[in-house]
């Protein structure tokens, strides 16, 4: 039988921008959204804002691959 999976709880964020998408890597998460927004995580509970270095309105999704 599995595990039953811990319950999901609501952070707050220090952006207020919609996000649209999560990734987790190499022991970072990184969360991305409206507004060119970018937050990383080391714990997925405290959250800090990251430059874009680019303009883009929105980024869609996030993905973490190849090391």
């Amino acid at each position: 039988m599995a595990a039953t999976p811990d319950p999901w709880n609501i952070r707050s964020s220090p952006s207020s921008n919609q996000l649209n998408g999560v990734a987790f890597g190499n022991g970072l998460f990184v969360a991305v959204g409206n507004q060119t927004t970018i937050l990383t995580s080391l714990n997925g509970k405290d959250w800090t804002v990251r430059p874009a270095g680019m303009t883009a309105p929105t980024i869609w999704s996030a993905a973490y691959g190849n090391g």
